[in-house]
Parts: structure tokens; C-alpha cells; sequence
């Protein structure tokens, strides 16, 4: 057996990997979002597939939107992901960070309205590349320049926002954090655990 099947062995054999995923992140933390994280699991592993799924993560600021993407990002070698907290409009069109076989995760999304950055992450999304014509200023004058971005590109989206741009919305699984009661309490019954060291 090669080294990858020898360390994979026993999650090669498991009945229920989602099962196990979802207790690998209460260990790292995690409470109350086991669902969330599971289907998280699934979009980031989707990455590998000729149509990547993608996601939105909604809830309030401080709902634990973030913590939830960055527990499941935990579970996955950084060249399976490229994220950032923000971006230009240009910023997908120009940026030289591959894309092929991977998700973009980009946290707090909504400041990217309906513009151009929305309209290029649609086309990587939905057409698995990205074509986009500019001019470039030289020596000569303005000479024409055709810009490409191969995928195909998963996408993974926090926000505060009730909806995004409508477009891009409908390619998006939409996912959202508890912020109940009863969530708090969980969560700060398991701080207290870890406090007086105990497993979560």
C-alpha cells in the first residue's frame, strides 16, 4: 500500500466519513454547526469535480460564520483553497494565484455589490474560466489585451447581507449560522469545558 492509503486507512474503511468529520470539528471546537460543516466538507471537496459546488455562509457579524469556514478549512492542505478577505473588482482577472481545481474563499462578501468583481466571480463559477478583454497603455498607444483565468474554481462566500448579487446567488448554496439562544448557551458551556480542560 502506498504511504497516502497507509496514513487514509482507517478513513478509507469508515461507514460514515461525515460522521467523523463532523466529531474532528467539535474537537477543534466547533459547536452547534455540525451540519453546516459537513456540507462545507462536501463543497470544498467538490473543488476536484468538472462543476465545483459553491456556498454562502449568512448570519449576523459575530454569528460565527468565519470560525465555521475556518474549522472546515482546517481539514484541507492550503493548495485546495485560496482565501482572502477581500478583493478589487479587477482583482480575479489580474491576480496570478491559480485557480484550477480549487475553491475561493473569500469572507464578507457583500462589499462586492453587483459590479464587475460579481460578474467575473459568475463567469469563473459558471463557465469554469474567465475571459476578459482590456486595453493596455504602452509606448505605441492602447493595445488591446485578452486576459484569462482557467478553471474549474469552487466558491465559498461569508456575509452579513440578507442576499448578494441576484445572479450570483442563484449558483450559490445558501447556507446559515444559528443565533438562537440555545446556540449561546452551548457555546459558552463548551468554552467553559475547555476553561477547566476538558474535551469539548
Amino acid at each position: 500500500a502506498s504511504l497516502v492509503e497507509a496514513c487514509a486507512g482507517p478513513l478509507l474503511d469508515c461507514p460514515d466519513l461525515l460522521a467523523e468529520f463532523a466529531a474532528l470539528c467539535r474537537q477543534m471546537g466547533l459547536v452547534g454547526e455540525e451540519r453546516n460543516a459537513q456540507i462545507l466538507y462536501l463543497v470544498l471537496t467538490s473543488r476536484l469535480l468538472e462543476r465545483p459546488a459553491c456556498a454562502v455562509v449568512k448570519g449576523p457579524s459575530g454569528g460565527g460564520k468565519s470560525f465555521l469556514v475556518e474549522t472546515v478549512l482546517k481539514a484541507f492542505p492550503p493548495d485546495a483553497y485560496y482565501a482572502l478577505s477581500a478583493m478589487s473588482e479587477r482583482a480575479l482577472a489580474y491576480s496570478r494565484e491559480p485557480l484550477v481545481r480549487r475553491t475561493l474563499v473569500l469572507y464578507e462578501a457583500a462589499g462586492l455589490g453587483s459590479g464587475l468583481g460579481a460578474y467575473l466571480l459568475r463567469s469563473l463559477v459558471t463557465e469554469g474560466h474567465i475571459r476578459y478583454e482590456t486595453v493596455e497603455k504602452t509606448a505605441k498607444g492602447l493595445i488591446p489585451k485578452l486576459i484569462e483565468r482557467e478553471g474549474p474554481t469552487g466558491l465559498l462566500l461569508t456575509t452579513c447581507s440578507v442576499s448578494l448579487d441576484a445572479e450570483l446567488e442563484t449558483r450559490l448554496l445558501s447556507l446559515t449560522v444559528r443565533d438562537d439562544a440555545q446556540q449561546t448557551r452551548a457555546i459558552f458551556r463548551a468554552l467553559a469545558r475547555r476553561a477547566n480542560g476538558q474535551s469539548s
